[in-house]
C-alpha cells in the first residue's frame, strides 16, 4: 500500500487563478435541495450538535475499511475508536447509539467474511485519494475524495 495520504490528483489548472468555483458533489446536492441549508453549512460554517446515529456508525465502518485496507488490524481499530469516542460520552449520549462498537463489529465481521475472495484479488493503491479536476471552459473546479483504488490481481499471481 503507496502512501497517498498527502497527495491530491490534480487535473488542468485547478489554483492560482482568480475566480475558481470549488464544487463537489455533496455542496451541489445541498444547494440543489436547500440554498439556507447550502448557506449555514458552508458559509455560516453551522454544525450539529451531534450527528445523527446512522452518520456516526457510517463513520465508524468507513474508517475500520480505511485502516485494514492501510494494512492494520480492524479490530484494534474498533477498540480504538471505542476508547478515543465512545467511552468518553455521556451515558444517554451511549444509550442513543446503543451498542455501537458491537454494531460495527458485527457488520465488518460479515462484510469481511463476504469479500474475502474479492479482497484478495486486489490489490490496494491508495485509500481516501483527494482530487480536483478543472471542467474545460469553465472555471469551475470539480472536488472530491476517492474512498479506494485497487488494482485487480489476475487468478494464478496471488
Amino acid at each position: 500500500m503507496k502512501d497517498q495520504s498527502a497527495k491530491i490528483i490534480k487535473i488542468g489548472i485547478v489554483e492560482g487563478e482568480p475566480g475558481l468555483i470549488e464544487l463537489s458533489n455533496s455542496k451541489a446536492k445541498r444547494w440543489a435541495s436547500c440554498q439556507k441549508a447550502y448557506k449555514f453549512k458552508y458559509y455560516d460554517k453551522l454544525r450539529p450538535k451531534r450527528k445523527a446515529v446512522a452518520l456516526r456508525r457510517g463513520t465508524w465502518v468507513h474508517k475500520v475499511l480505511e485502516d485494514k485496507d492501510n494494512g492494520l488490524n480492524w479490530v484494534e481499530s474498533i477498540k480504538k475508536l471505542k476508547a478515543e469516542e465512545y467511552d468518553k460520552l455521556f451515558q444517554e449520549e451511549k444509550t442513543e447509539l446503543g451498542d455501537l462498537p458491537n454494531e460495527v463489529f458485527r457488520i465488518m465481521r460479515a462484510y469481511f467474511q463476504t469479500y474475502k475472495l474479492v479482497d484478495e484479488q486486489h490489490e490496494v493503491i491508495a485509500t481516501e485519494q483527494d482530487f480536483m479536476i478543472r471542467v474545460p471552459g469553465t472555471k469551475v473546479v470539480v472536488t472530491g475524495k476517492i474512498d479506494k483504488i485497487t488494482r485487480h490481481i489476475p487468478t494464478g499471481q496471488i
